[in-house]
């Protein structure tokens, strides 16, 4: 979303950035920020100087048209030093594939930038990237809009299109409560371009018009000219909402509450911010409904700590809600959901038993987010609005990793002779240990390093396809080390359904599985 969007710009002379896709808003701090790196004739600087090679001196430019200066170097270096800045903001990123040089030409631009730079390696340049970018990242609609202007406004919304349009749907699926009067009004938070605001009225079962907000005067122009929304309004979100007491039926927000996690320019910490938003969320929505039946947000963190950062200051405004996680492109990627515990209509077993924590997402939300089959389960039927083909593709994501769990449990019991009755450090102790080994002696299982590859190759492909590279591995570990809570729903699904169980036993047993990777 346009809110608070990073405000550097990361592109060499060889890049063209008419032509290179834009980021779906899920970029990380600093990520989305493209920088400019140009050359200038040196001045006299008082560089060390370096016998017949032409000196010149290295800056990149921040969106607000500023400059910093990198450092004189020879030009023989530039390119790579240039490659090593586009390979940290990759890294910054998390996205695009890894930009390296070979060890000898790392080695020349770590020396270059100890005798000609400041900032002395290439970790103090990472360093001061991130310190820029953060000190650009303020809530002032002067240092927004001073980046997003017509053109960009354009460019995000051609090249974000795709993927706001999954984001927004399932945002507007995971509320438990839908507006029950036409002349209900809905907020959208951090509205942008619109491309969420027109989702949320196309959708809309009665028609219900929608306000958005957005702190860019470029994206709000973009808006109304394209009519996505009733009204957008301009807003700062860390602030005071402009709306008067119960005015909405439901508040949602797409890729916007992440950027409250960064200390404001008022030197209000992220806690702060993020009470002022919830606050003003429970404030608006109309009183007669439960204020968390009617909030449903999307956002992009980098931790698990991040996002109960986000929950914890929701459940602070008396608001009940939890963590959800998803795969909204039908793909590898994993996405974080702020719902409500509460459902509109509950059955007696939801009443009695809330959406419970998914161990499928056990690696990447240290065990603190449920996932839509639970919260399908808490709805009641007609309350839920998720799609079926989308629940059953999840339905096989549960019973697809199972099956690989049970597979590399079973091959390292076999491989070093580990009895069934470990318990659960056992099996993992065990599974990290034989891996350990087959890493140290360069041999893996041939159908293990086939299926890997295959698994590889499918979520990269998906990946792209949704707009997004393939995800690194999300606990930092190799496949084949299980955490203990996966091993401990293995070595349960091997005693229920017996040693040498497949996909097929999986599959015909899934009320069983999925009852394993809920049950708390």
């Amino acid at each position: 979303m346009a809110y608070l969007k990073s405000t550097m710009d990361f592109r060499s002379r060889s890049e063209n950035l008419a032509k290179r896709p834009r980021a779906d808003g899920e970029a990380t701090v600093g990520a989305e920020a493209l920088v400019d790196v140009e050359d200038h004739a040196a001045a006299d600087t008082g560089a060390p100087a370096v016998a017949a090679e032409r000196m010149r001196v290295l800056t990149i430019r921040l969106s607000d048209r500023s400059e910093r200066t990198i450092g004189t170097f020879p030009t023989r270096l530039h390119s790579d030093i240039r490659t090593v800045i586009l390979g940290l903001r990759r890294g910054m990123r998390q996205k695009g594939r890894p930009v390296t040089l070979d060890g000898s030409r790392t080695a020349a631009v770590e020396e270059a930038l100890r005798d000609f730079s400041q900032l002395g390696s290439i970790e103090g340049l990472r360093e001061a990237i991130t310190r820029w970018t953060q000190e650009l990242l303020v809530a002032s609609a002067a240092g927004l809009n001073s980046y997003y202007d017509a053109a960009r406004t354009e460019l995000y919304t051609q090249h974000n299109a795709i993927a706001q349009t999954a984001l927004s749907k399932r945002v507007w699926q995971l509320q438990p409560e839908l507006p029950t009067v036409c002349a209900d009004l809905l907020l959208d938070v951090g509205c942008g371009s619109g491309l969420s605001s027109a989702i949320f009225e196309k959708v809309a079962p009665l028609s219900n018009r929608v306000i958005g907000c957005d702190l860019s005067m470029a994206m709000i122009a973009h808006a109304r000219r394209v009519g996505a929304a009733f009204d957008v309004v301009q807003a700062d979100i860390s602030l005071p909402l402009p709306f008067r007491d119960a005015s909405f039926a439901s508040a949602l927000s797409v890729s916007t509450v992440q950027h409250l996690l960064q200390p404001g320019a008022d030197g209000r910490s992220a806690s702060e911010r993020l009470a002022v938003l919830f606050s003003s969320l429970k404030r608006t929505v109309m009183p007669g409904r439960a204020v968390s039946r009617c909030i449903s947000v999307q956002f992009h963190v980098d931790s698990a700590a991040d996002a109960q950062t986000i929950r914890e200051a929701c459940l602070a405004q008396g608001i009940e809600c939890g963590l959800l996680m998803d795969q909204p492109y039908g793909s590898d990627s994993r996405r974080w959901f702020l719902t409500s515990r509460a459902a509109a209509e509950p059955t007696a077993a939801a009443a009695a038993r809330p959406p419970r924590l998914c161990k499928l997402y056990c690696d990447s939300s240290d065990g603190c987010a449920t996932c839509v089959l639970e919260q399908h389960a808490a709805m009641t039927f007609s309350a839920s609005t998720l799609p079926t083909e989308h629940l059953e593709w999840v339905t096989g994501e549960h019973l697809r990793a199972a099956h690989r769990w049970v597979r590399v449990l079973r091959r390292q019991r076999r491989e070093v002779g580990a009895s069934p009755g470990l318990d659960v450090a056992g099996q993992a102790a065990v599974a990290g240990k034989a891996g350990e080994e087959e890493a140290m002696a360069g041999v893996a299982g041939k159908a293990l390093v086939a299926g890997k590859a295959e698994i590889a190759g499918n979520e990269d492909g998906k990946a792209k396809r949704a707009g997004h590279a393939a995800p690194p591995a999300r606990s930092g570990k190799p496949e084949w080390q299980l955490t203990e809570t996966q091993a401990d729903v293995a070595a349960n699904l091997i005693a229920l359904l017996g040693e040498d169980c497949d996909l097929t036993q999986l599959k015909a047993s899934a009320a069983e599985v999925l009852e394993l990777l809920h049950r708390d």
